[in-house]
């Protein structure tokens, strides 16, 4: 309609300034009266409009005349959108069940991180899910990270797989990834390929709160000593801990307070002394109870995906 207006409002100011053809002649001369055979010739031309129309390309009216459209792009393309939608409905009823814990809490649910595992899921969904909203997952083989980090560099990552100089060129690609780091040795391999590819690295501890050594993780005095080495790898930034919780909710209330008095010696020892060691993130592996993990401080939690995708 803008276009419209200024359009015809110049159109007409050109009539103005110009004078239409009728206004600029002689008032004193006489204009003669057409001959008949002028007139007829005149009424049997097309008019400029009547040419322009003739001319003009038809244009199809795809949204009133759906029957132009491939059908078979159409179902699909309504069916994304669809599928789409109902992954945004599950994953906002998945942000308002935690913000209905966090609010007798009095925690602020956007301090609560949600990831969902890619594990064995392919890229299409992987894809819907990230344009319903969800805006981090975790991974853990080195050849599907290079992929989905190129794919999607917007989306944030958590990388929990094996940790070497073989596979470091394919997951040292973007500073949207966090590492969960099994062992201290990992630091510096990661630091390294930090400083050659110019980027920065989050890092969560997995921690081995039982200190039993045939257990995997680093067990509390390792994230300590780790803790300290850190403060020299200037492009590593310690964010917390990653843990596994019980099923009994007493035992996960127990593992989770351990977590959280260690994560308050490494602030204690070292965040005055270096920013980068922060130490405030708890993070849970496996699915859990939601309630018992937010009210003993976790601050990054895994979604099923069956409570967020749709496949069909």
């Amino acid at each position: 309609m803008i276009e419209e207006t200024i359009v015809t409002d110049t159109f007409q100011d050109g009539l103005s300034e110009q004078g239409s053809p009728l206004e600029n002649r002689s008032a004193e001369a006489p204009v003669p009266a057409p001959s008949t055979e002028i007139a007829d010739a005149e009424d049997s031309l097309p008019t400029a409009n009547e040419k322009a129309e003739e001319e003009a390309p038809v244009e199809k009216d795809f949204v009133n005349e759906p029957d132009e459209l491939d059908p078979q792009k159409r179902e699909f393309l309504l069916k994304r959108v669809e599928r789409i939608e109902r992954m945004a409905d599950n994953y906002a009823a998945v942000e308002a069940r935690i913000a209905q814990i966090c609010e007798p809490l009095e925690k602020d649910p956007a301090q609560i991180l949600l990831y969902i595992p890619h594990r064995g899921v392919e890229s299409k969904p992987l894809m819907e899910a990230s344009l319903a909203g969800v805006r981090c997952f975790s991974e853990d083989r080195p050849k599907i990270m290079k992929q989905v980090t190129d794919l999607f560099p917007e989306t944030s990552w958590i990388y929990t797989g094996r940790i070497e100089n073989t596979v470091m060129d394919e997951l040292v690609r973007s500073s949207n990834t966090v590492f969960v780091v099994k062992r201290t040795l990992y630091l510096s391999i990661i630091n390294l390929w930090c400083s050659y590819r110019g980027l920065t690295a989050s890092v969560l501890f997995d921690a081995n709160l039982s200190g039993d050594g045939s257990q995997p993780g680093v067990a509390p005095a390792y994230c300590i000593n780790s803790a300290r080495e850190m403060t020299h790898m200037p492009y590593l930034t310690l964010a917390g801990l990653a843990i596994d919780l019980p099923e009994d909710p007493e035992e996960a209330a127990k593992k989770l307070e351990e977590a959280r008095k260690l994560n308050a010696r490494i602030q204690k020892q070292f965040s005055e002394k270096c920013e980068r060691i922060q130490a405030k993130e708890i993070m849970i592996k496996n699915f859990c109870d939601y309630e018992v993990a937010i009210e003993g401080g976790a601050t990054i939690l895994p979604v099923p995906w069956r409570d967020v995708i749709v496949t069909e």
